[in-house]
């Protein structure tokens, strides 16, 4: 199962929960890259936001949906508190 990449993410066993989101990967690699790089990539972004707009704003909510979309590429399936996010409305969802 480790190598099999699944093109529909609600057959897919791979998943992530981080800070009340359910983030469905399409393989292991993909799952696990996401894993290893998360909080770097939030540390980086937020540290690039704050420099250039001058202000401390927690945007990691918006940063953990961004990375997700660059690095799975088979689809969207995230859930927050147990709700499925559309892709189209997920950063209103989670802003709001």
């Amino acid at each position: 199962m480790a190598n099999k990449v699944y093109n529909d993410l609600k057959e897919s066993p791979f998943t992530y929960e981080m800070d009340g989101f359910l983030l469905t990967f399409s393989s292991v690699f993909h799952r696990n890259k996401y894993k290893k790089e998360i909080k770097n990539y939030i540390k980086n972004e937020s540290l690039k936001f704050k420099n250039r707009y001058k202000v401390n704003v927690d945007l990691k909510d918006v940063f953990i949906i961004a990375f997700y979309k660059k690095v799975e590429n088979r689809g969207f399936m995230v859930f927050r508190d147990n709700l499925l996010l559309t892709e189209d409305k997920a950063y209103k969802n989670i802003i709001l």
